[in-house]
Order: structure tokens, then C-alpha cells, then sequence
């Protein structure tokens, strides 16, 4: 029963906290510069390394709609390119993304997230913890568009 409520909280948490749009530092980054790959020869060697894209280039076969995340009119994949999670669920459980560690009590009614330093919205502001509980309140404020998520059928 404790796992069970652990893991539809923490299911709660990632998708609330990939709401929070939040964009990714390299996705953000690589925009602004807009260079393609470029190879070089390091001196001497012969040897041609490449660099790093600092552009992403993403075609689909249909218009992506809306990505403001709280509506749930865009698509949700093209969402994960740009925001980012609490946590990400891999195949090994799960692993730290804008929570670099977090704790749960005793009685597994409480979490408690370190949100990772620099992280920032594309507007230059900072996402902090009280961005990503402003994301939640407005989540719980809007409980009929979001019953979806497990975590809207808790008490």
C-alpha cells in the first residue's frame, strides 16, 4: 500500500512538475546561438573532431498546437523537449532532473525536493521552489482539468 501511494505520488509530482514550465538550459541555449555542427582538426593530428549542435532542428507531419502545458492542447512529446520534470521515470527507477535529491517522511505523506541551482524560464526568470509550488496551486486550483493525474484523486 505504501509503495502504491509512493509511486502515484511521485507520478503526481513528475507530470505537475513537467507543467511547470520550466525549459531546459541546452534547449535554450542551443536556440539562441542557432550554429549547425562544425568539424575541426585538432593541430597536428590529423584527426577531424566534431563539435556539439547548438541547433535542434524537430519536423512533425502536423502543427504541434498549444504548448502552454496547463491546457493540454499541444502535444504532450513536444512539451518534453522543452520543460522539464522534478524527476525522470527510467528503466532503473527513478532519477534526479530539476529535484537533484528529495526525501520522503516516515508515514509517506510528505516530500521534500531540493530543486537544482540555474534553472531558469525562458524569460530569464529563476525557477525555484516557489515556482514549482505555484505550478501545484495552480494545478489543485484547476482539480476539474487535471483529473487525469492520479495525484487529483488523493485526499
Amino acid at each position: 500500500m505504501k509503495k502504491s501511494l509512493l509511486y502515484t505520488c511521485l507520478a503526481g509530482v513528475i507530470s505537475a512538475a513537467l507543467l511547470s514550465g520550466c525549459q531546459k538550459q541546452a534547449g535554450q541555449e542551443a536556440a539562441a546561438t542557432g550554429k549547425d555542427q562544425e568539424k575541426t582538426e585538432s593541430a597536428g593530428t590529423g584527426i577531424s573532431e566534431e563539435k556539439p549542435k547548438d541547433e535542434l532542428v524537430f519536423v512533425n507531419f502536423r502543427d504541434i498546437r498549444d504548448l502552454n502545458p496547463h491546457l493540454y492542447a499541444g502535444e504532450m512529446y513536444a512539451q518534453e523537449i522543452l520543460y522539464e520534470s522534478l524527476v525522470n521515470i527510467t528503466a532503473d527507477g527513478y532519477t534526479p532532473c530539476l529535484a537533484e535529491s528529495w526525501s520522503i517522511s516516515e508515514d509517506g505523506k510528505t516530500y521534500t525536493f531540493k530543486i537544482r541551482k540555474g534553472v531558469t524560464f525562458s524569460d530569464g526568470e529563476v525557477c525555484d521552489a516557489n515556482a514549482i509550488k505555484a505550478n501545484f496551486d495552480a494545478i489543485i486550483e484547476n482539480k476539474e482539468r487535471h483529473t487525469w493525474l492520479e495525484m487529483m484523486n488523493r485526499s
